[in-house]
């Protein structure tokens, strides 16, 4: 990942904690990450449908940061199952952003 994809990650990540401003970090769950990825980000976010696999992965980095570092209820383990998830909505966000 070069500079300009770490810098790209990193902001996606922090919109992605504005949105979830009020909750609780250790509190992420898969209906948060579906909610972003699939509700909010294709009405809020206006982007080509190229880049819906960059804003997924930043999910899935900072998912795999916050269990790491034991941030997450459920620490690691469910650090990878929610970047699992936000990995595989992919086309889901895609096509959301395409207004499909």
């Amino acid at each position: 990942m070069g500079v300009a994809d770490a810098t790209e990650s990193v902001n996606y990540a922090d919109t992605f904690l504005r949105w979830r401003a009020n909750a609780p970090l250790g509190s992420l769950s898969e209906d948060g990450i579906r909610t972003f990825l699939l509700d909010w980000c294709p009405r809020q976010l206006d982007l080509p449908t190229e880049e819906a696999g960059e804003v997924c992965e930043a999910i899935v980095n900072f998912s795999l940061f916050l269990g790491h570092t034991r941030h997450l209820r459920g620490g690691p383990d469910h650090g990878r199952s929610l970047a699992r998830l936000a990995n595989t909505l992919e086309g889901a966000v895609r096509a959301g952003m395409r207004g499909g």
